[in-house]
């Protein structure tokens, strides 16, 4: 299988880092049109989506269970999707945070301890 015997100079696989660059793609782009909350972090996400389907998919070559690989993968995915849904807005309205110190104020900064 070519895509799997191709490696480039670091040793890894071309195949799942070309995977992994679509899936950070894809997670940046939905972040940018707003689709899921824009402080995801594309990284953990990316790891948790195909860190979970990795580990189903070994559980199936090792053991055969599920018995129908797609048909399991599908109520995973919706649930991993949850994970990306923007948080609902809140109904409270923000606290004002203190102001602090700015360089160059007049104010005092404690001595050292």
């Amino acid at each position: 299988m070519k895509l799997l015997s191709a490696a480039p100079a670091n040793g890894l696989p071309s195949f799942p880092i070309a995977l992994l660059r679509q899936v950070l793609s894809a997670i940046g782009e939905g972040s940018r049109r707003g689709e899921w909350g824009a402080k995801l972090d594309p990284y953990r996400t990316a790891t948790i989506l195909m860190g979970s389907i990795t580990h189903m998919i070994i559980t199936w070559l090792l053991y055969r269970r599920p018995e129908n690989l797609s048909k399991a993968t599908k109520p995973m995915v919706d649930q991993l999707l949850k994970l990306v849904e923007p948080a609902e807005p809140s109904t409270t309205t923000p606290r004002k945070r203190k102001a602090s110190p700015r360089a160059g104020s007049n104010q005092k900064l404690p001595a050292r301890l």
